[in-house]
């Protein structure tokens, strides 16, 4: 018989998942494996697919897919959903359980309840005793971890128990404050004065990013830059002086996860893609940075129509029903003097967009 367990996680470091799926870790400690030249170490037996990735591979595809759509740039924002479901090592011979027959069961599981969504189906093959100690560190690591992603420095956290670590960061990811809580969020560091605008580099210094590179080392490498994150680090680059490049960090221990030549897959054209907007009723709507939850709001909503046909991306739409994204078939509600849009079950926000009229006046 498996068992089903979910893990939410605030880790932007996409890269991080893949590493632990096809290099040995310390199923303990969670850190990975070296050899002795201090090289990661692939695993031996272990099957992999990636699904509504395309041909990049799942970190850049997940990168790419927030940037498009203004998606996880956030701390407080949930950026995977890990499920992880175990097989009894009976079902082997009771009912002929395979490696090959667990994946196809894993991406049967994520084709049907993450349709249209990047993911990624692994299965591994792990032996391990979890003692109570085992059990302790590998809930104080991910405790570590957790904080960690906050800015707190592994560190500044050697004065705390592992049971104040543990219920400090369930309290913290819980929204729940107490005077633990509070002294420990008081270890991170006042941000420095940041810059403004993105460093200049080149598409071949990019080249020379490996995925093994920490924060620091990426900043060595292309300089300082600006830092358009909150609460995780996200450095915005000039590529060439055409493109715009966001490299996301959780953390200052996390590593890049990708090579620079995956990077410059996920480059945007400074004067292509704009938002996200709208064109309904005479009017342009842009879609807003910060989502409201709309659990309560929706008996507010007053149906509109169907978005009818799409522009490019790079374009504003001008015909009602039209948008620059490819949202055709989405419901668009009025909701106040501004507009929501229903599309696979989700709701966004647009606003009024105030700008010069397509007949040359201003709003």
């Amino acid at each position: 018989m498996a068992t089903f367990k979910h893990i939410s996680s605030k880790n932007a470091d996409y890269g991080a998942a893949e590493q632990y799926l096809t290099f040995e870790h310390d199923e303990f400690t969670m850190k990975p494996t070296l050899d002795e030249n201090g090289r990661l170490v692939p695993r031996e037996d272990y099957r992999l697919a990636t699904l509504n990735c395309g041909d990049e591979d799942f970190a850049v595809a997940c990168m790419r897919s927030n940037l498009r759509y203004g998606k996880n740039q956030k701390r407080e924002d949930v950026k995977s959903h890990h499920y992880i479901i175990s097989f009894d090592p009976r079902d082997g011979t009771d009912n002929g359980l395979t490696v090959d027959k667990a994946q196809s069961l894993g991406e049967e599981f994520c084709k049907e309840h993450f349709p249209g969504h990047q993911a990624i189906a692994a299965c591994l093959c792990l032996m391990i005793p979890l003692t109570a100690f085992a059990v302790d560190i590998i809930q104080y690591n991910a405790a570590v971890d957790y904080l960690n992603s906050l800015g707190i420095a592994v560190e500044d956290l050697s004065d705390y128990s592992h049971k104040e670590i543990k219920e400090a960061a369930k309290t913290i990811d819980a929204g729940e404050s107490n005077p633990l809580t509070e002294e420990i969020l008081s270890l991170i560091p006042e941000n420095k004065e940041p810059l403004d605008t993105p460093t200049q580099v080149t598409s071949e210094q990019i080249k020379e990013l490996t995925p093994t590179m920490t924060r620091e080392d990426v900043l060595s490498l292309l300089g300082d830059t600006q830092d358009v994150g909150s609460g995780i680090y996200i450095y915005l680059y000039e590529v060439d002086q055409q493109y715009l490049l966001r490299i996301p960090f959780a953390s200052d221990e996390a590593q890049l996860g990708v090579t620079g030549e995956d990077l410059l897959k996920a480059l945007v054209p400074i004067s292509g893609d704009i938002a996200p907007m709208v064109y309904v009723n005479d009017t342009l709507y842009q879609i807003v940075d910060s989502q409201p939850n709309f659990a309560d709001e929706k008996s507010s909503f007053n149906l509109l129509g169907k978005i009818e046909n799409t522009v490019s991306s790079s374009e504003e739409p001008k015909e009602n029903f039209q948008a620059n994204d490819d949202i055709v078939g989405a419901a668009v509600y009025q909701y106040g003097d501004n507009i929501v849009v229903e599309f696979e079950g989700k709701y966004w926000l647009y606003e009024h967009y105030h700008n010069t009229d397509f007949d040359g006046n201003s709003d």
